[in-house]
């Protein structure tokens, strides 16, 4: 079984589920992050190996030991998760939940993309200052960095780029040849497999990078994204 983890509005991820159906990767579940936060979880850790089952609302069971690869694109405690919780325990009950999900998406002993990382649940998602620092070093132009409370991004762009990675390789986007070996050295700087890259195109300035995450927006992606994870996924 295959697990794809995505909230209810990101639509491109479920159109890339079926993508990966068509691909061979059935069964595939595709797991709302509401669904998830009204889930019956049984949880075993601390030993050599970690097993977990999943009831999901549908009646659904998730077994650990047989998922063979999971797309995470789980960002947020589910509020379905704390709904049912008194409001004054909702904090504390948030922060034992990411515990959970966090330790459950490490500990999975298939291929995750991405996994739960200390500062995200998709994958590490490091401030403004870091990843800027990171593209400098790996040689991708970007902006000079300063913040103070309510900065938005310059709006003087003429036009928006983007390049979706996977392991390190620019598998989509609209990124020219010439910067892709740069993308991937800043891909080896940080832990999400996939990761999205946004640019901003000047005339004066060229290409300057302005965001970089683990949750990629999956709307218009397509055969080529879909064939490098269905191979990714099917890893043993």
């Amino acid at each position: 079984m295959w697990l794809v983890l995505s909230a209810p509005e990101d639509t491109g991820a479920l159109h890339l589920a079926a993508l990966l159906r068509e691909r061979g990767l059935n069964p595939l579940v595709q797991v709302s992050t509401e669904d998830l936060g009204l889930a019956d979880w049984v949880y075993h850790t601390g030993g050599e190996v970690e097993t977990s089952e999943i009831g999901l609302p549908g009646g659904e069971r998730i077994l650990s030991g047989s998922l063979r690869g999971v797309l995470n694109r789980l960002y947020a405690v589910p509020a379905t998760a704390l709904a049912r919780m008194e409001k004054a325990d909702r904090d504390y009950a948030r922060e034992e939940l990411h515990a959970l999900y966090t330790s459950w998406l490490h500990g999975l002993a298939c291929p995750v993309i991405n996994r739960a990382g200390a500062t995200g649940l998709c994958g590490n998602w490091p401030d403004r200052s870091w990843w800027r620092a990171r593209a400098f070093s790996a040689g991708l132009p970007t902006d000079a960095y300063s913040w103070r409370a309510g900065d938005e991004e310059p709006m003087d762009t003429v036009s928006m780029a983007s390049a979706i990675l996977l392991d390190g390789r620019v598998v989509e986007g609209d990124v020219p040849l010439p910067l892709h070996p740069a993308c991937a050295r800043f891909a080896g700087f940080s832990d999400p497999r996939l990761l999205g890259l946004r640019f901003s195109v000047n005339s004066g300035s060229g290409w300057l990078l302005i965001d970089a995450n683990p949750l990629p927006d999956l709307s218009q992606s397509g055969h080529a994204l879909a064939e490098a994870l269905a191979r990714a996924l099917q890893q043993s």
